[in-house]
């Protein structure tokens, strides 16, 4: 086939959708090669550009905290975001070991066969903030006055009431270095837990394995210098009760539960005074020195536009998308990992998004994977840094392809940047994208330096 046959191919296949983006980016190279280099006759070059994206800080305000597997304790501050302060609450369930024999009204047993010597609450922490050094870290053990329900959504905007303080921790730890936590509950809550169990063991119409126990907070307390996330799905997190049989000393026996059942964290983010005072929520807000944030715990995300990208598109008409990356040139800071995992929500009309684009309406909603185009999967963009560790990259080559398809059929210029859902059809508008972490709750953030973001494309240009 000649070069010029080959092109005319390449262009009449872009129009049918998904099965033309995938041939353009699997056929119309050769074959021996893949990548960013080709072969290619004199006809044909390969080119590349790279393309400012103009980016604007977004506060969000609504953060959902409890499908994380991890809750929060202490308070944080620093001068960009502002003050956190965060409480947990968590809900545990029986997972193993002995019970006292339980006293009934109906049974000849007048006491127990073990008694209560200790119970420990255990928890490893995910990570900590500020990182590398030593702070203060002080918090409560308290039970609350309502259970956390399994099926309902909290955000970390709803503060639960605390009933009684079971315990307390105080430590200056080392976050690289102190990675379990534990309280011991006061006496008379020991006992008072005890006899729940007893309670339980001794009636028979209840089960231990589907038994409900009151829910529990770690509250901080002011003089709390650091930030502890805790995984409450760890083998290491779990409530101990430690007994031995009536009328000996020794202690032989645990019994453990553990804090998969239901988890999420109060945030109380006080910006005054910092660089992000006064900001509003779904509103674009650019900072004094350029430079834009991905924080999840402060709300606080990057957005940027892609209308540089539709004058360059108008004046290429006859190109093949051969590779497009996004790049985020980011600086480091002090005490605190960059953020290099997140992904990429398409901003609607309104200027919001789809927040529940990871389970429903995804192709319409985030940018994939090049695999999930080909494959029809919901699989959202992920960045990593690159080799040299100096930037962040998404490499949505696909993506770009069928942004630019419009750009093939039609004879006058473009002034939106559309593609079609390849799961329904339906017409796309693009214009903003809106960078979206996937935890809630990190620890760590992403500065992202002025001028900072750029669409990179490396691209065949075939002459007539």
């Amino acid at each position: 086939m000649s070069l010029l046959a080959k092109k005319n191919f390449c262009l009449k296949i872009f129009k049918p959708g998904l099965i033309a983006l995938v041939s353009v980016f699997l056929g119309c190279e050769t074959q021996e090669d893949l990548g960013i280099e080709y072969e290619l006759d004199a006809q044909s070059s390969v080119n590349f550009v790279e393309i400012g994206l103009p980016a604007s800080n977004f506060f969000i305000d609504s953060l959902r905290t409890d499908n994380e597997g991890i809750i929060l304790v202490g308070n944080r501050s620093d001068d960009i975001t502002g003050s956190v302060s965060s409480e947990g609450y968590f809900s545990i369930a029986y997972a193993s070991g002995p019970l006292p024999r339980g006293k009934n009204s109906s049974s000849t047993v007048t006491e127990d066969s073990l008694k209560v010597d200790s119970i420990v609450f255990v928890f490893e922490s995910f990570e900590m903030a500020p990182q590398r050094v030593s702070f203060l870290q002080e918090f409560s053990l308290v039970d609350l006055r309502d259970t956390l329900e399994s099926r309902a959504t909290y955000l970390a905007s709803f503060k639960q009431q605390p009933l009684n303080e079971l315990g307390n921790y105080s430590k200056v730890i080392n976050s690289d270095l102190d990675t379990i936590l534990s309280v011991t509950f006061a006496d008379e809550h020991a006992q008072s837990f005890f006899d729940q169990l007893s309670e339980i063991a001794g009636d028979t119409l209840q089960s231990i394995t589907t038994a409900s126990f009151q829910s529990f907070g770690l509250i901080p307390s002011e003089n709390s210098s650091g930030l502890t996330s805790i995984n409450m799905f760890s083998d290491s997190t779990e409530l101990i009760v430690y007994s031995s049989p009536v009328n000996e000393v020794r202690r032989s026996y645990q019994t453990y539960f553990n804090t998969q059942v239901k988890s999420y964290s109060y945030m109380d983010r006080d910006r005054s005074g910092s660089l992000l005072d006064g900001i509003q929520e779904d509103v674009e807000f650019d900072t004094p020195d350029g430079k834009t944030y991905l924080d999840p715990l402060s709300g606080i995300s990057t957005t940027f536009s892609l209308d540089s990208l539709v004058d360059f598109f108008n004046d290429n008409e006859r190109i093949i998308i051969n590779n497009a990356t996004i790049s985020f040139d980011f600086e480091s800071e002090v005490g605190k990992d960059t953020l290099t995992s997140f992904t990429t929500f398409l901003r609607k009309e309104n200027g919001s998004f789809f927040g529940p684009a990871l389970a429903i309406n995804s192709f319409s909603n985030i940018i994939m994977e090049d695999d999930g185009y080909i494959s029809l999967r919901a699989e959202p963009i992920t960045s990593s840094l690159s080799d040299d560790k100096t930037r962040i990259l998404q490499t949505p080559t696909l993506f770009f392809q069928q942004l630019y398809r419009p750009f093939t059929n039609s004879e006058d210029e473009i002034t939106q940047l559309s593609f079609t859902d390849v799961t329904n059809s339906d017409e796309v508008n693009v214009e903003k994208l809106l960078l979206i972490s996937f935890r809630n709750i990190a620890l760590n953030r992403t500065i992202i330096k002025p001028n900072g973001v750029k669409l990179r494309i490396y691209y065949t240009e075939v002459d007539q």
